[in-house]
């Protein structure tokens, strides 16, 4: 009796052991599909990624070039800010030495005005001396006015009556009378 009880039991053994192989044959097709699932999507991911990082690459050197030619132009604005500044300098310069120049000018004017004023005087002087030496000697006196630039004719013993009429301003009546009647 053990026998049959002992086959029965290997029966039901072997059964159920067909039982779990085919559950295991299952768990494994379902596994397996899930495997390749899985494969397939961490496939999927890696190409992303992989991508992503070609995208990112490509945008790095984008930027990398981008920032090159912002150094380039932040230089060439800086030599640039550099030539302005010079030639703001240069011409804050040349407006100083004008002003200084119109001023120069204004003065040396100014003196040439003074110099005018001071010979048609001195014309005027003339003129009079002429007319008293003709009185004085009704001899006339030649009247052609002559026009002298820059400078005199005179006797060398008169040259330091003159310098001193000159720098005290006085008339210079003695010597031009002098030169006339000699």
């Amino acid at each position: 009796m053990m026998i049959p009880d002992l086959k029965q039991q290997i029966a039901e053994l072997q059964k159920h052991k067909m039982d779990l192989e085919n559950r295991l044959q299952e768990e494994a097709a379902k596994n397996k599909d899930k495997m390749e699932e899985m494969a397939d999507r961490l496939h999927h991911r890696l190409d992303e990624e992989g991508t992503r990082r070609k995208v990112l690459q490509v945008q790095n050197e984008i930027y990398t070039k981008e920032k090159e030619k912002l150094v380039f132009a932040e230089e060439d604005f800086q030599m640039t800010n550099d030539r302005v500044e010079k030639q703001q300098e240069t011409k804050s310069k040349l407006r100083q030495d004008e002003a200084y120049l119109i001023m120069e000018n204004t003065d040396l004017e100014e003196e040439l005005d003074k110099k005018d004023r001071l010979i048609k005087k001195l014309q005027d002087q003339i003129r009079t001396l002429r007319k008293s030496i003709e009185k004085d000697n009704d001899v006339p006196v030649s009247t052609l006015q002559k026009e002298y630039i820059g400078m005199l004719q005179y006797r060398k013993e008169d040259e330091a009556k003159i310098i001193q009429n000159l720098i005290l301003g006085t008339s210079v009546t003695l010597c031009i009378s002098a030169k006339y009647k000699s």
